[in-house]
């Protein structure tokens, strides 16, 4: 079924934190084309000397080597480096100097719709899912998720000044036809942030003194409004007694994390309403 999405948010970086961010996704957008580069090489050494030079010739090739090769990060990079997306006028194998590896300049990655850009002046990241068919459901498996996400739970974050929310909406969301219906929503927080402006979105987090924090909706005088606690597991019942859950009150949300070499953030959040819950008076 046809779900047309997007989904963006900055996220303040503590400055000691921001490089080693930034690092981790250099790292995932380097692996992915050095293993894509290592397999347009295995291509062109398997090519016939007709294959190497019969543009015919070689998109058959192609498109058979693309039949034979599961889908993944460095295969589908592959298929780019090797013309399979507009075709080549003259088949020509692939060249180091042709692939755009990442350095320690680079401050902007893209996986499909999904990018991530980083600004040294201000210590802050962006994330942002171009609208598209089920776009955010594709970025959330991308390696570039993974990568990003994966880094952004290992932060220690300082002050309340750091952190972020992630916002968006859907095709379906924005057909809601009651009053305050259609808005954008939230998708997730991170940090202190996170915590206090949607703490029922925002995973626990550890702090610069290496404390487990979270956030925790209450009321407030002009209505309900995040407070940072420390973060303690409650006990939850099972068949057998009690057991203390390494999630806790969050075990109804997924936070976003890393998932194998490649792997995307994990799964989302249940509900997507802008509102928080879970209030304690």
């Amino acid at each position: 079924m046809s779900k047309y999405e997007w989904e963006r948010g900055e996220i303040k970086l503590p400055t000691a934190e921001f490089a080693k961010v930034r690092q981790r996704v250099q790292d995932a957008a380097a692996k992915v084309k050095t293993d894509a580069f290592e397999q347009t090489q295995s291509f062109w050494k398997g090519l016939s000397r007709k294959e190497q030079t019969d543009p015919q010739a070689y998109r058959e090739a192609l498109y058979h080597w693309a039949r034979q090769v599961p889908h993944g990060p460095a295969r589908d990079e592959a298929w780019q480096m090797l013309g399979g997306h507009e075709g080549m006028s003259r088949p020509a194998r692939v060249q180091k100097s042709d692939v755009d590896f990442p350095n320690s300049r680079t401050t902007h990655f893209r996986c499909d719709e999904a990018s991530v850009s980083f600004d040294r002046k201000n210590s802050t990241m962006t994330w942002d899912v171009a609208e598209n068919n089920h776009s955010v459901e594709r970025a959330n498996e991308s390696w570039l998720a993974g990568a990003t996400f994966g880094a952004l739970a290992d932060v220690k974050w300082t002050g309340k000044n750091t952190g972020g929310v992630l916002t968006g909406n859907d095709e379906y969301n924005r057909e809601a036809d009651y009053s305050g219906g259609g808005a954008s929503y939230t998708t997730a927080g991170f940090g202190p942030i996170g915590a206090l402006q949607a703490p029922s979105h925002t995973s626990p987090y550890t702090d610069s003194k290496g404390r487990k924090m979270h956030g925790v909706a209450k009321m407030g005088r002009y209505g309900i409004v995040g407070k940072i606690e420390p973060y303690t597991p409650e006990p939850r019942r099972f068949a057998g007694g009690y057991h203390s859950s390494a999630l806790g009150g969050y075990t109804a949300m997924q936070g976003r994390h890393a998932a194998g070499s490649y792997g995307g953030r994990g799964g989302q959040f249940a509900s997507h309403s802008a509102n928080e819950s879970n209030v304690q008076l």
